[in-house]
């Protein structure tokens, strides 16, 4: 193997380390979060049409959910 590749190949490694380390700190970070006075969360998704009207279908079926499928220029006017 040269030198490139092992560098390279390191790099990749240390990427995922530090993706995960990310990953557990924010999970526990978020475990003192009081989520009981939440009222309202808003999801943008976008712009794969079909990724969103299937997570929009889905997210219509809860009965406290308000869904407004493709109504980007209805929300935002500009």
């Amino acid at each position: 193997m040269t030198k490139q590749y092992q560098l390279r190949n390191l790099t990749k490694r240390l990427r995922l380390v530090r993706r995960k380390a990310i990953i557990a700190i924010e999970k526990f970070r978020s475990n003192n979060i009081d989520s009981d006075k939440i009222q309202t969360v808003c999801l943008m998704l976008g712009p794969y049409r079909n990724l969103s009207t299937l997570t929009a279908s889905l997210l219509a079926l809860h009965p406290s959910c308000q869904v407004l499928n493709h109504a980007g220029k209805r929300i935002f006017v500009d």
